[in-house]
């Protein structure tokens, strides 16, 4: 009986568990790579059952995992394809030398073979390809030389710097393939110069500076693909010529200045990727004669002047079109280069082009009062000229309030300077109002953001601080320094959250490449001061400097085509009626060459050209002011504008006939304001009289402009007669959330943008692009300020977003019948919306996330997540591929309970009974959640949902009633053990840089942090109180210290404890603290005292005299401690309140370990504190200072106790302080995503009922039954206190 083959082309994969193997088979080969053995698990087999498949079928493909078998060549002797990996140290090899059919070996990624025995391929003579990528190899085994069949070998990834034998590839003359990227080797064997048949050669990564022989390359005649990318190669062999089969030739990453002449002899040449050389400053019109090539890549060479940039961006045909033109003769030097200058309103953009303008050297100010003839405030956006040494700059005065921003898109540039003024005056307020940091994003990340997410091979941007003549100039100077510190902390974390993300997003150059920070100091300048004229002259030449990379010569036609362009009369012009206008002045123009040059002005900021977006191809805008007043229409700053232009308004006329009236049109205004939508014969009326757009097809252009920019919808039905169209950011009405109550189930998706924050505007162009999605008459849209929804084919689609959070969510509505629908639209519906963002914005940074609907439907708070899902997009180059699709009938788990996988995961088309299967679900599930009102019941939540995603567990949560002495004594060493996490919970990571909400954590130091211990007491003559000492209270200390450090706060004194102190003491070692520089840049402070106490906030010093916490907390009041002025103090104040010991009616008594100290004189009325009661209770007059009126000395205090008044707190002498101990666990397992009160009132909670348990249980009375409780909160602008322990940022979790 013949033989059957049970893996033809199908591979199997074994991995020894417990004497048994794993084995996968493939559904899909691709020849030859590691990615062909795609696992599919089916079950696990011993030798034995391997044996009899063996004796039964001819197994050819396998990939084994772990431990090599020692008889592998007899149980699979029709092996032809294996593949190793994740391989033991002690993997036996020697059964591999057997396999004589072997046909392809993949080692790669195994680092166990550092040495291969020298014979290990002698019997392998079939082999054809062998791969050892990445296996730490320091050299090549002998017997690779016997491989005379070998047609594909990759070593690389090895450290072969030691170099191989020259004669290692002469007698592999089979060769077709050979890659040896990033090996180390300074030289290449000469031996692979001899290989005649081979086609491909990879050398990439490999240190070559001292170049390859002349003659090395010619025996290799048959190579088609050459990569020497990063090389460290200035020149190449002349021999190259020889390559006239050669296609592909990879000179990225090299130190060319030209590209070199040997290269224009390659005919057959198609693709050539001559990127990232930071030394090549021009091409060769040699490259004409290359008739073949298809691809040229030039990317980033920052030098390069010719061809200009601008030009090479379009491909090989405007480089030939380029060099061509030049032949016929060069004009002047011109500059290709657009200056934006960008601000906040006031910051000084306009002052500051002004009088860089004005010849006279004098500083000039803009005209900005009511009662001026002229408001020069800028408008949407201005385009200047600044003549320098005879070169004319050209500056772009971008509006800065909020409603310009969304027009900057259409004329900033990738071969642009930034410029950032910041009006100092406007920081300082900003600071005082918010954070340091917001005032830093506000006035300058936020309008860097416009540039370099779009552009993020942009070089350094300029900055600019003005109104310097309204400081002092040690204070301007002071200002000056915060605000760089702060941007370069910006930047780094910027970089760090980049480095954690997966995915390959187009980084900012400038934030990961610059060793001076964001702003290099030669790029800074200070103006304000009417007598420093030359700091005008300063910036025009910086100006100038950084424009000479962009300043470059042109082709004679191309400046005669620039000249005609400019002067064309009207708003805009087609292709062909520009190009027939030019042949008629200029001759024979053809219509690519003159797109050529059109690439060229736009870039230049000359002209509008949008040769990328279809509907607007053909058309030219010459005349970039009228696009201006355009925008202008709908976007201006003008509180009062739609009001003036009622009272102003003169009805126009079309055939004589009157297009609006004027009672209609107050009635489209004011309806337009309310709902957003502007009804078409306002739209055309305002286009009409407001702008040069005034015929029917210049009206039809100018709405075609505004809708592809995504700036309004439509046109679309509402109440009205006529269309209608729809501008999101005039909308009133807000979504406040998505209607959860609703019987049908849901899916959701969220989407966080990290790194420099994306312009508002965009999300408003992402509520367009959803509705471009829909253009289905039959759709039902709902239109609002922040997002929209739409309900179409039973199907309901809402996108809501969140500018100040910087995220993104998206639902998808429908019967339960209807999930693979659901899951079509949400995923087809997310990945448009990224995409879209992706292109315009490449350095963004979205993450996207999944949500359990089984968890949805059941009203969890904290549903199961699927962080960044296989199908979203991660980014322009990594799109989604062979989805992986679940079937109806197919389950999951969710918190410990079996669920249909397609509420978790896609699914693809169901059947009925798959359909029928998973709505029975949902009906169960809307049975069991929903109450006869249709509202969802309350879910009874694990303390898991309820901590919004604890990184821990909570061991003591349940059963304390139970607790023994034995049962405890692991829960109070656990403590050693705890580690902190920083938080997952996207909520709680969005409040990090939300100052208005939560107060401000430095970082990476949250603070400083003073214990002070009386652990032991002395009578007057110094003898000690031994049964007053306070046993266990070191513990305590150490607990509460290496929580504290671990959370990222410095130990005042820590090499020198503050133990048993005296009150003079304890009140200078405070007052000490108060001065320590560092404060001034922390975030909190915290201060434990730890002592016997009595009633009226009372603790004792080491000779039991009484100290009044309100003595203390006046040295940290906010005139006394200016440092933490506005910042939150935390005093962890640990003393009995009294003598009482609180266990309710079962048991009434004073320990009789515990030794109450003497009792204390009452304190004079004198000696009490203002605003506080004095010991009578007589209320003490205040004495309040203020700072600035807004400060109180009592603001931004939390205190807390371990006990009610007159009662005890509880200590064990073995475990410490109940306080302490179960304060120090719940900061480990809760601190990372609750506030500081919520963290307290676990706290007091669980004090409560574990003293009360374990008393009960032990009899110990000494740990008393006490109830911590917050005696003082005095957080100011109802912000909460979150300690964000380990989180930096908005960094991603691994």
């Amino acid at each position: 009986m013949s033989q059957r083959k049970l893996v033809t082309g199908h591979p199997a994969q074994l991995s020894a568990t417990r004497g048994r193997y794993k084995v996968w088979f493939n559904r899909h080969i691709i020849h030859g790579a590691d990615r062909s053995w795609v696992r599919n698990i089916t079950s696990a087999y011993t030798v034995g059952e391997l044996s009899d498949i063996s004796r039964r079928h001819a197994v050819t493909h396998v990939i084994l995992e772990g431990e090599l078998p020692p008889n592998l060549n007899t149980l699979f002797p029709q092996l032809t394809h294996l593949r190793l990996k994740s391989l033991c140290r002690n993997a036996n090899f020697n059964s591999i030398s057997s396999l004589r059919k072997l046909v392809v070996l993949n080692i790669s990624g195994n680092r166990v073979f550092t040495h291969l025995f020298s014979n290990m391929f002698t019997s392998l003579l079939s082999l054809r390809e062998l791969h050892m990528e990445g296996c730490e190899l320091t050299t090549l085994p002998n017997s690779v030389t016997l491989l005379k069949n070998l047609q594909v070998l990759n070593v690389s990834e090895n450290n072969l710097s030691k170099g191989l034998p020259d004669y290692m590839f002469t007698s592999l003359q089979s060769l077709r393939e050979l890659t040896m990227r990033d090996c180390n080797l300074t030289t290449l064997p000469n031996s692979i110069f001899h290989l005649k048949n081979i086609e491909f050669l990879n050398v990439t990564g490999n240190n070559l500076s001292e170049g390859l022989r002349d003659d090395a390359l010619a025996p290799l005649v048959s190579l088609r693909e050459l990569h020497l990318r990063n090389c460290s190669l200035a020149t190449l062999p002349n021999s190259i010529q020889s390559l006239q089969k050669l296609r592909n030739l990879d000179l990225s990453e090299n130190n060319f200045t030209s590209l070199p002449s040997c290269v224009f002899t390659l005919k057959s040449l198609q693709k050539l990727d001559i990127s990232r050389n930071n030394y090549l400053t021009s091409l060769d019109s040699g490259i004409i004669h290359m008739t073949e090539l298809l691809t040229l890549n030039v990317q980033e060479n920052k030098n390069l002047n010719s061809p200009p940039q601008e030009v090479c961006r379009r491909g090989i045909n405007a480089v030939r079109q380029y060099y061509q033109d030049m032949a016929k003769g060069s004009g002047k030097n011109l500059p290709f280069v657009t200056i934006a200058v960008l601000g906040n309103t006031m910051a000084g953009k306009t002052s500051l082009i002004k009088t860089l303008q004005n010849p006279d050297r004098k500083r000039i100010l803009t005209n900005r009062s009511p009662e001026a003839a002229k408001n020069e405030i800028t408008k949407v956006f201005n385009i200047e000229e600044v003549e320098v040494d005879g070169i004319a700059l050209r500056l772009i005065d971008m509006g800065g309030q909020e409603v310009y921003h969304i027009t900057y898109q259409l004329t900033l540039r990738q071969n642009c300077i930034p410029v950032i003024v910041v009006n100092m005056q406007q920081y300082e307020q900003t600071s005082a109002e918010s954070t340091r940091d917001e005032a830093v994003r506000k006035l300058a990340f936020d309008y860097m953001s416009h540039l370099y997410l779009a552009n993020p091979v942009l070089g350094a941007p300029k900055l600019i601080f003005t109104h310097k003549d309204k400081f002092e100039n040690v204070r301007f100077q002071k200002l000056k320094k915060c605000f760089l510190e702060v941007s370069n902390k910006l930047c780094k974390k910027i970089v760090e959250e980049e480095k954690a993300l997966e995915g390959d997003f187009a980084q900012i150059q400038h934030f990961s490449k610059s060793p001076e920070g964001v702003f290099p100091r030669v790029n800074i300048y200070e103006v304000g001061i009417d007598d420093e004229y030359d700091i005008f002259d300063l910036i025009k030449k910086s100006l100038l400097e950084s424009s000479h990379h962009f300043i470059k010569p042109l082709p004679l036609v191309w400046e005669e085509v620039n000249q005609r362009v400019m002067s064309m009369q009207s708003a805009y012009s087609t292709i062909d009626e520009t190009l027939d206008a030019l042949q008629a002045e200029l001759g024979q123009i053809e219509q690519n060459q003159l797109k050529t040059i059109l690439t060229y002005m736009h870039d230049c900021g000359k002209v509008l050209w949008y040769e990328n977006i279809g509907s607007l191809e053909q058309y030219i805008f010459h005349k970039i002011k009228e696009v201006t007043k355009l925008l202008c229409v709908f976007y201006h700053h003008e509180q009062d504008i739609w009001q003036k232009r009622i009272e102003k308004f003169q009805p126009y006329y079309s055939e004589d006939e009157i297009c609006i009236e004027k009672q209609d049109f107050e009635e489209f205004v004011n309806y337009f304001c309310e709902t957003g939508l502007m009804v078409q014969s306002l739209l055309l009326y305002l286009i009409k009289t407001e702008t040069s757009f005034s015929s029917p097809t210049d009206m039809r252009i100018a709405v075609c402009l505004l809708k592809t920019f995504r700036l309004l919808y439509g046109p679309l039905y509402e109440e009205f007669k006529e269309p209608c169209f729809i501008i999101p950011p005039f909308a009133n009405k807000y979504f406040n959330s998505f209607d959860s109550s609703q019987k049908n189930m849901y899916l959701k998706v969220e989407t966080h943008f990290n790194g420099l924050a994306l312009p508002q505007y965009v999300y408003h162009q992402m509520t367009v692009g959803l509705l471009e999605l829909f253009p289905d008459d039959f759709a039902v849209l709902h239109v609002k300020r922040n997002g929209a929804n739409v309900y179409q084919d039973g199907i309901y689609t809402q996108l809501m977003h969140d500018y100040k959070h910087r995220k993104i969510l998206l639902y998808v509505s429908s019967d339960a019948a209807n999930i693979s629908k659901m899951w079509e639209k949400i995923i087809a519906t997310a990945n448009n919306i990224l995409k879209n963002v992706l292109e315009t914005w490449p350095a963004s940074r979205p993450v996207t996330t999944s949500f359990c609907a089984h968890c949805l439907l059941l009203g969890h708070t904290c549903p199961k997540k699927v962080l960044r899902p296989q199908w979203c997009l991660r980014s322009l180059k990594h799109q989604p591929k062979n989805v992986q699709l679940c079937s109806g009938f197919s389950t999951t788990l969710c918190n410990d309970e079996e669920i249909p996988s397609a509420l978790i995961y896609p699914c693809g088309p169901l059947s009925r009974d798959e359909a029928h299967s998973i709505k029975e679900h949902v009906n169960q599930l809307k049975q069991n959640s929903f109450n006869d009102n249709g509202k969802p019941q309350q879910v009874v939540k694990t303390q898991m949902e309820d901590d919004n995603m604890s990184e821990c567990s909570d061991v003591e949560e349940e059963g304390y009633a139970d607790f023994t002495k034995d049962d405890l004594e692991p829960f109070i060493s656990m403590v050693d053990g705890m580690k902190l996490r920083p938080t997952n919970n996207e909520r709680v990571r969005q409040l990090f840089d939300d100052h208005r909400q939560v107060y401000a954590m430095s970082d990476p130091v949250r603070g400083r942090v003073m214990i002070i211990n009386i652990e032991r007491f002395f009578r007057d003559d110094g003898s000690e109180l031994t049964k007053a000492t306070r046993d266990g209270s070191y513990i305590d200390y150490v607990n509460i210290k290496t929580l504290l450090k671990d959370m990222g706060f410095v130990v005042a004194n820590e090499d020198d404890p503050l133990f048993d102190l005296s009150k003079q003491e304890i009140l200078s070692e405070v007052r000490k603290e108060t001065t320590h520089r560092d404060h001034k840049d922390l975030g909190m402070f915290i201060l434990v005292i730890m002592s016997h106490g009595t009633s009226g906030n009372i603790f004792y010093d080491k000779y039991c005299k009484p100290v009044n916490l309100s003595e203390v907390k006046d040295l940290l009041s906010a005139s006394k401690f200016p440092a933490m002025r506005g910042k939150p103090k935390l005093i962890i104040f640990h003393a009995c309140s009294g003598s009482r010991a609180d266990f309710g009616n079962a048991v009434q008594s004073q320990s009789p370990d515990t030794v109450s100290p003497p009792t204390p004189t009452p304190l004079p009325s004198s000696s009490a504190t203002a605003g506080s009661e004095s010991s009578a209770g007589q209320h003490v007059s205040p004495n309040i200072h203020f700072d600035r009126f807004t400060h109180l000395d009592a603001d931004d205090f939390y205190i807390v106790k371990p006990s009610t008044e007159t009662y005890k707190a509880g200590r064990n002498e073995n475990y410490g302080t109940w306080f302490i101990r179960i304060l120090v666990a719940t900061f480990y397992r809760h601190s990372c995503h609750r506030d500081v009160s919520e963290l307290f009132r676990i706290i007091q909670d669980r004090v409560r009922r574990v003293s009360i348990a374990y008393c009960k249980k032990t009899g110990d009375e000494a740990a008393g039954g006490n109830v911590p409780n917050c005696q003082e909160c005095t957080f100011t602008h109802l912000r909460k206190l979150f300690f964000f322990p380990k989180f930096h940022g908005r960094q991603l979790p691994q």
